[in-house]
């Protein structure tokens, strides 16, 4: 029989685990293209409201914001059922007796920006062959970075110039992961907010206040 505690703790494991597996689902995919918007600009410390970021059924835009139009792209691990890791991971937190059931080793590795860059401008280069030239002119293409167990350590902005030619087709290439941004490429008729940010590894340690 576990503690009041841990009881309260368990149940809050499960309801999250229940949330994610809804939010993850094909039928919330605009709300968390959405969320991957919102926390990008949380990162670049962007003060905006909720009803500024709006889903679009414009393709290739996937999300709106003032003038900047984003094509989110989330970055898993090859063949990663994330939907099964979850239906896993609740049947474990519904069986528990105890907090203790509930923990497990983590040990990331640890990558670099300069590692991740050339993964960038791959999957870039990707999408560019589907959406075309003229599509992607006006489309600011945003990464979300969802290895599992990679940890981006570093302080210092990667050379994206070898992978310039990969991404210089879209209007603008930018990535969000758990605890950064970076912007990686801008064009001319870029948002000035994507222009002004980037080149900087930005971190913004209050990001996961309001979520």
């Amino acid at each position: 029989m576990c503690k009041p505690s841990e009881s309260d703790f368990i149940k809050e494991r499960v309801d999250a685990i229940k949330e994610a597996i809804h939010f993850f689902s094909n039928d919330c995919q605009s709300d968390t293209e959405v969320w991957v918007v919102r926390h990008f600009l949380s990162q670049l410390r962007i003060e905006f409201s909720d009803d500024e970021i709006t889903p679009s059924s414009d393709e290739p835009t996937d999300v709106v914001y003032c003038d900047a139009r984003f094509q989110v792209k989330e970055i898993m691990d090859k063949d990663r059922k994330r939907g099964d890791e979850y239906r896993e991971s609740l049947r474990k937190a519904e069986a528990a007796t105890s907090a203790s059931d509930l923990l497990e080793h983590y040990q990331p590795q640890k990558v670099t920006y300069a590692d991740i860059v050339p993964i960038i401008a791959k999957k870039a280069s990707k999408w560019q062959k589907k959406y075309g030239p003229s599509e992607c002119i006006s489309t600011d293409l945003l990464f979300y970075f969802n290895l599992q167990d990679i940890s981006i350590v570093g302080d210092k902005f990667p050379d994206v110039a070898p992978y310039s030619s990969k991404m210089a087709v879209w209007r603008s290439v930018s990535l969000a992961s758990n605890d950064c941004a970076l912007v990686l490429h801008v064009s001319e008729s870029a948002p000035s907010f994507l222009k002004t940010a980037e080149g900087k590894i930005h971190r913004n340690p209050s990001v996961w206040s309001d979520d």
